[in-house]
């Protein structure tokens, strides 16, 4: 595992590691789908080839890597970890990714099962595969993983959230970052409200929001009354909400501190 800057986690496990011929270096893939995936920060890395890894190329599927390999060691280390912690899965990629066969996803799941003292994060624009997975019970999700899916705009919440809720996960989250515009998340999504079937208990226990990173560049537009949006949604169904950066005068801003007070929301779900 390695220590990460990211806000929200303590650390980050890429167990899907890449070896392409072309490169000659381990790193990583990824294929872009929708417009959350534009300025991708882990294509970014890759590219540069930052750090010691990276294959030097684009994630796109022309691109499909020659050789995957599991990171066995470091799921071995997950379990002699002593202390609690966040870990987010495969930062760098999507784990499930159509080129990644099912027995390596399972494999991640048995190790995230055993790994008691941590929290593990599973962030996805490809929902559909997971739940293909549970249906045919190649994998079942752990108490202790929460399966998240990217929302960036209405049209990919209104696709990916639904799909969501098929999921048996014990834990569901939204990752509405990049913010690309204006979304209105359905009440009975969040769910924790009395309708007129009765009680209805709660279905997405985190979501985490943020302007798009871009580098030393500007991201996309992202007007706070967007952010403000999904703060109003959130008190409503009282789901814990983490407001992850922002843009101050044109700029990106994760420090909290410079966040206006209506902003300053960093909740966690544990």
């Amino acid at each position: 595992m390695s220590k990460s800057k990211i806000e929200w986690t303590d650390e980050v496990g890429n167990v899907f590691v890449v070896s392409n011929g072309m490169a000659g270096k381990h790193g990583w893939h990824c294929e872009k789908i929708s417009p959350g995936c534009a300025n991708c920060y882990a294509e970014r890395i890759n590219i540069a080839q930052r750090f010691g890894y990276g294959t030097g190329q684009t994630y796109n599927k022309k691109n499909e890597p020659i050789n995957l390999i599991f990171r066995r060691e470091l799921c071995e280390k997950w379990l002699k970890v002593k202390k609690k912690k966040v870990v987010f899965v495969n930062s760098m990629t999507d784990t499930f990714l159509d080129c990644y066969e099912d027995k390596l996803i399972q494999a991640l799941f048995y190790y995230m099962e055993k790994a008691k003292n941590l929290f593990f994060i599973v962030l996805t624009k490809r929902p559909e595969r997971a739940i293909q997975l549970e249906e045919k019970e190649r994998i079942v999700w752990p108490g202790n993983a929460m399966f998240m899916v990217t929302t960036e705009d209405q049209e990919q919440a209104d696709k990916r959230i639904p799909v969501l809720l098929q999921s048996k996960a014990k834990w569901k989250g939204l990752s509405i970052e990049p913010l690309l515009g204006m979304i209105d998340i359905e009440p009975v999504w969040l769910g924790n409200y009395q309708s007129c079937g009765g009680w209805l208990p709660a279905q997405i226990h985190w979501i985490i929001v943020g302007a798009e990173s871009n580098g030393r560049k500007v991201g996309r537009e992202c007007k706070t009354e967007w952010i403000k949006r999904i703060i109003n949604d959130c008190k409503q169904s009282n789901v814990p909400l983490f407001v992850k950066q922002i843009l101050i005068e044109g700029k990106l801003s994760k420090n909290i501190e410079k966040f206006p007070e209506h902003l300053k929301i960093r909740e966690f779900p544990l």
